[in-house]
């Protein structure tokens, strides 16, 4: 047995509770389990369904939220864990996203607004 391999992985993935929902996500630093990211599209696919991608990415940069890229080892791990479209993909801390929820609905829901209303104004003709 070597003494210097570790059967752990850096990187996990963990399911978390949200806002009463479920989330994936992958731990920040190799090997501490106390602080988790989560990847955007996730954000946006569990919390926001009904917006594109830009729209949430619009926001987060509005509140200054602070967005990571992820290493290989963290994708990879999300992959495993079935996760799709991660590859590439910003990542949030979960601590953010619990903080700054509250805005990111109101923001959202405002822009969601604000879309529909655009939308729904039409050219006069005289």
């Amino acid at each position: 047995m070597n003494m210097g391999v570790t059967q752990y992985k850096p990187y996990e993935v963990v399911k978390k509770p949200v806002e009463n929902k479920i989330i994936y996500c992958v731990n920040k630093t190799p090997y501490r389990n106390t602080e988790y990211l989560m990847t955007i599209f996730d954000l946006k696919d569990v919390f926001f369904p009904y917006i594109s991608l830009e729209v949430c990415r619009r926001v987060l940069n509005a509140l200054d939220i602070n967005l990571f890229i992820g290493n290989s080892l963290q994708y990879q791990a999300l992959q495993e864990a079935g996760r799709t479209n991660v590859d590439k993909m910003p990542m949030i801390q979960v601590t953010d996203v619990m903080t700054y929820m509250p805005q990111l609905q109101y923001m959202i829901r405002s822009s969601n607004l604000n879309q529909e209303s655009q939308a729904n104004k039409r050219a006069r003709i005289s």
